[in-house]
């Protein structure tokens, strides 16, 4: 099938082909008698056959040509469509890699971040169960220290006047020792910000203190602590150990277990 390319070209030869045989036979005309035989020897002439055959032959090169160069422009158009299919499939490619390799990364720094949180808490929890430790064996060590004290002053007491007949000093060096070492146990608590929780004389507060006795106490009251059986320390607001008090009679004082007549709870030593 012939394409409109070949066919114009067709068409434009054979134009020239009619003009120039337009032309020859006026030519042709114009040549005196006798002439002619004369020319057809000539050098250049050409007689309408040979014109024909130069002319079919010319149409089949260009035939040839035009196929040619259609067949290399589908080449090329094939080549340039494979050739953008595979830069698009390339494209693809890296951007679905891109992609991934950011869901992957931000996945990554996600769980790491988590556990990151996880273990900073783990850490804190664990310095907080060690200090928790640590504070009450200290507070265990401040009731051993504060009974023997009041066990000292309690035996000078009873000893009065017998007290001559022991050295003089025997309870004032245990008092003293006794003394000395609390006040070093309570800085050291205090430079870790504990402190002591104030109950003596002062209302009943059931979120910082536990009654464990009440008796009745003339011009008291009713709730008001009148003595701490065992002290209690708070830090930072934080409440490490309630403290342990007697409070004056009354119908409620905010404790549950505080009734009149209740008595001291025991206490490992």
């Amino acid at each position: 099938m012939i394409s409109p390319e070949e066919r114009a070209e067709m068409e434009a030869l054979l134009g020239a082909l009619r003009q120039w045989m337009i032309e020859t036979d006026g030519l042709a005309r114009s040549v005196p008698e006798g002439a002619g035989a004369a020319g057809e020897d000539e050098p250049g002439f050409v007689d309408v056959h040979s014109l024909v055959s130069e002319l079919t032959a010319l149409r089949a090169e260009v035939r040839l040509e035009a196929r040619g160069t259609k067949t290399a422009r589908e080449r090329l158009e094939q080549t340039a469509s494979a050739f953008e299919a595979g830069l698009d499939r390339t494209a693809e490619g890296v951007l679905d890699a891109a992609a991934r390799l950011e869901t992957g990364v931000g996945g990554a720094l996600e769980r790491l971040g988590l556990e990151n949180d996880r273990l900073r808490s783990d850490l804190e929890q664990a310095r907080e169960d060690l200090a928790a430790r640590v504070l009450d064996a200290l507070f265990d060590v401040l009731d051993s220290l504060q009974r023997g004290l009041e066990a000292s002053l309690e035996a000078r007491r009873k000893v009065r006047w017998r007290a001559w007949l022991l050295p003089r000093s025997l309870f004032g060096g245990l008092v003293d020792g006794y003394e000395m070492a609390l006040r070093r146990l309570r800085r050291a608590l205090a430079d870790f910000e504990v402190a002591e929780i104030p109950c003596l004389g002062g209302a009943f507060d059931p979120e910082r203190m536990r009654a464990v006795e009440t008796r009745e106490a003339a011009g008291a009251a009713p709730g008001q602590v009148l003595a701490v059986v065992r002290t209690g320390f708070e830090r930072r607001g934080k409440v490490l150990r309630p403290a342990e008090v007697c409070t004056a009679a009354a119908e409620d004082v905010g404790a549950g277990d505080a009734h009149p007549g209740n008595h001291v709870e025991e206490r490992e030593p």
